[in-house]
């Protein structure tokens, strides 16, 4: 979560690592303050461990900060 939190002062969008559950999703959200934009169409593959929960991450999610 610390990572999280350097990430939520940039600018741009952000992609994380994502285990597909909606309270990870929101956890995320909350943690950087930005809001969710959605996954990369076509599906990326993700090989990587969710940023909140620490599970196999089955896609990315995008954040970015809203105005």
């Amino acid at each position: 979560i610390h990572v999280l939190n350097k990430l939520g002062d940039k600018e741009g969008i952000v992609e994380l690592p994502w285990c597909g559950k909606e309270e990870c999703g929101k956890k995320m959200e909350e943690e950087l303050e930005m809001k969710s934009l959605g996954m990369p169409l076509p599906k990326k593959e993700c090989n990587e461990k969710c940023a909140i929960c620490g599970g196999a991450a089955s896609t990315w999610l995008r954040l970015a900060k809203t105005y």
